[in-house]
């Protein structure tokens, strides 16, 4: 991962149109699903954090971070969802950073899209190797990436960037270039040699047409669970009327409520896959990071961005689970 790629870039890869991510997710495979939640994720902590240091402490203080810990939340949101999550351009900060061989293949082919005119948030790679699975989006660069990545950099900025990158390759950009990729990958994983704990095996042998994992639970703990499910969407819902409407208190309620994650019954949890952990934990993000923009900024653009994710994360768990 380069840890100098200026994560405010990533506001090319927040797409606001829950509907369009929902219908996304849906239709691709349950991997695939798996690895763009794990990107999705990445890229909004990533964002989060450097914008908190950007607001409080100045464009300097962000190469502090970057050179610190942005290599740090790559490798946690990497062990949350067990797949390996990062970020990586042609035109490098840190030389160690450089691409892997297949990452500067697609890097190629993005940029001469980008050239050709596809915009660099729409540039999607999807290969399968030995039965591995790798996924990458391309990133553009936007206004806020041109103070540490632009061409006329302020000198303080510069000397810092410098001091901790001698060979820094990746200033001289304008806004709308493709910047880099965010990628995903997952290697191919043996079959377990028995039963894991909430998974019908059998099922999941006879429904070959049927990607997603099968999770097994009694009555109760299904019951409980589709009403999680209803309440959330119901919840996604309330937000989406709420913003339009400019109620700026009941979707402040709304991102209050979605922190909430007690079970509507009995609790389905124990039965249920670390991946799905994975998913929920930062859905319940998004909830809070919304209500906080609902009583602080109260910024259109933002909250969409938290809903439409929030939508991705719902959108990803059903492409990648089944109930049985």
């Amino acid at each position: 991962m380069n840890p100098m790629m200026f994560p405010l870039t990533l506001l090319g890869l927040l797409p606001i149109n829950s509907a369009a991510i929902a219908q996304q997710a849906a239709d691709v495979p349950a991997d695939q699903a798996r690895a763009q939640a794990a990107m999705a994720d990445l890229g909004q902590r990533l964002k989060s954090a450097l914008v908190a240091k950007m607001q409080a402490q100045g464009p300097l203080a962000a190469v502090d971070f970057c050179h610190a810990q942005a290599s740090q939340i790559a490798a946690d949101v990497s062990a949350e969802h067990g797949i390996a999550v990062g970020r990586t351009a042609l035109r490098v900060r840190n030389p160690s950073n450089a691409p892997a061989p297949w990452q500067e293949a697609v890097l190629t082919q993005f940029l001469q899209q980008s050239q050709a005119g596809t915009p660099p948030g729409r540039l999607l790679h999807v290969e399968r190797e030995s039965g591995g699975l790798r996924v990458a989006r391309g990133i553009a660069t936007e206004g806020p990436c041109l103070v540490c990545h632009g061409h006329n950099i302020a000198e303080p900025v510069r000397d810092a960037i410098k001091a901790r990158y001698p060979d820094d390759a990746a200033t001289g950009f304008s806004e709308g270039e493709l910047r880099g990729l965010i990628w995903a990958e997952i290697p191919d994983a043996p079959a377990p040699a028995g039963p894991s704990p909430g998974i019908d095996h059998a099922a999941a042998g006879a429904a070959t047409e049927d990607p997603r994992q099968s999770i097994t639970l009694d009555p109760a703990a299904r019951e409980s669970l589709r009403a999680e499910m209803r309440w959330r969407m119901e919840l996604l819902s309330r937000a989406m009327r709420a913003l339009a409407d400019g109620d700026w208190n009941a979707l402040q309620q709304a991102g209050e409520s979605g922190t909430d994650g007690t079970p509507r019954g009995v609790d389905f949890r124990v039965s249920m896959p670390e991946g799905w952990f994975a998913m929920s934990r930062p859905l319940h993000r998004q909830f809070a990071e919304l209500a906080a923009e609902a009583r602080g900024a109260q910024r259109k653009d933002v909250a969409m961005e938290h809903i439409a994710r929030a939508s991705a994360y719902c959108a990803a768990c059903h492409a990648a689970y089944r109930i049985q």
